[in-house]
């Protein structure tokens, strides 16, 4: 098979049919052209670069998705890692927060941007090669210090195991929580808990009820990008700041991107304080397809969440929004676990990301303390919690 590539430097050049002939646009979500359009058109700050492989019949082979940005080093470290890390940021902080050339896009939500077609003969080992010839020359030309594919399910990687072949390390990421769909809403779920699980939601949402604060829900396409303001944008800062890990910083037009490219397919839940104008104190904002809901980020005022449990109500009601779509599958993050599989039974799906370190610091500092900087994250399985 004789394979090339063409790349674009806008993801509205490229051919819809030819993009959408390598994904599956009705299950999926993240490789949809109007998610990848959200994120290009609101982190400016980013260089995005797609690129579609064809056969020597120009048939779409596959598609990927590249970018730049600035990332921590010691993100994920422990340990020694850590140590040196935070050493190095004391003499230089160019020498930890370093641009890296991905093959992916630069949200969190435990996505690759990587498809190649199943429904033909495709060389993957090809397909990535040439691939990583790209990422190679890009990193070169805005001197990144090392290349990241991101970020793949265990069948995934099974898929793409040739990269290992080009210099490539596997590593774990945070694994993403996900929750038993099959439920007709909220209520079904809570009533389908033991008593002892259940007793202590159910006073969280009787605080939640004394309030007055009311559950305002609406699809992207219901007035979203006007009600999301720069002051409801805060609330997201606001937990940002307080996250242990922080992979990027989302900016409010972000979100209204997203809600104007997916109106149908996006779903907003906010906290709307009656007695204050309408004021909005807390928010949840979801992807969705038919295959699979993600609840993915959400901004909370720390100042009202004790009084009215408003952390545990949002989470409520985002989840019901999915239980309420019945897709196949429903995550919730790569965060806050505990909290996750005490409140929504949630078990871990695992995720990798590949790396290869370009610049000689990286190169010796991965090869003295690969797995300090890359910790394995063990998946917790489902489990039923009585």
């Amino acid at each position: 098979m004789t394979l090339t590539h063409q790349a674009y430097s806008s993801i509205d050049d490229v051919d819809p049919d030819e993009w959408d002939a390598c994904i599956d646009g009705e299950r999926e979500i993240f490789a949809r052209r109007e998610f990848v359009r959200a994120v290009e058109r609101s982190m400016s700050d980013s260089k995005f670069c797609h690129v579609v492989f064809r056969d020597e019949q120009s048939r779409p082979l596959a598609t990927a998705t590249m970018c730049i940005y600035q990332i921590d080093g010691s993100l994920l470290a422990e340990g020694v890692a850590l140590h040196i890390a935070r050493f190095l940021e004391r003499i230089q902080r160019s020498l930890v927060h370093v641009p890296v050339a991905v093959c992916g896009l630069p949200v969190s939500a435990g996505q690759s941007n990587l498809r190649i077609r199943a429904d033909v003969d495709v060389d993957v080992h090809a397909v990535l090669q040439q691939l990583d010839e790209l990422l190679t020359k890009w990193a070169k030309q805005y001197q990144a210090r090392a290349i990241v594919f991101k970020e793949f399910t265990d069948k995934e990687c099974d898929r793409i195991k040739p990269i290992e072949q080009l210099g490539y390390r596997r590593a774990d990421s945070l694994p993403m929580n996900c929750t038993q769909p099959g439920f007709a809403n909220f209520d079904e779920y809570l009533a389908s808990l033991k008593s002892r699980r259940r007793s202590p939601i159910r006073r969280a949402i009787k605080k939640f009820e004394k309030t007055g604060l009311k559950i305002v829900q609406k699809r992207g396409g219901e007035g979203v990008p006007e009600l999301f303001t720069d002051d409801v944008h805060k609330l997201y800062l606001a937990v940002l700041e307080r996250a242990e890990v922080k992979f990027e910083r989302l900016p409010a037009e972000f979100y209204r991107e997203l809600a104007r490219q997916l109106p149908d397919n996006t779903w907003f839940t906010f906290v709307v304080d009656n007695q204050a104008d309408n004021e909005i104190i807390a928010f949840a904002t979801s992807v969705f397809s038919p295959a699979s809901f993600h609840q993915m980020f959400v901004g909370i005022s720390y100042d009202r969440k004790e009084e009215s449990d408003l952390y545990f109500n949002l989470f409520f009601h985002a989840i019901d929004a999915g239980f309420r779509q019945q897709t196949e599958a429903i995550q919730v993050g790569q965060s806050a676990d505990e909290f996750k599989r005490q409140k929504f039974s949630c078990w871990h799906q695992p995720l990798s990301f590949y790396v290869k370190p370009l610049h000689p610091v990286a190169k010796l500092l991965f090869g003295l303390a690969f797995k300090s900087f890359f910790p394995a994250y063990p998946a917790r399985p489902g489990e039923k919690i009585e």
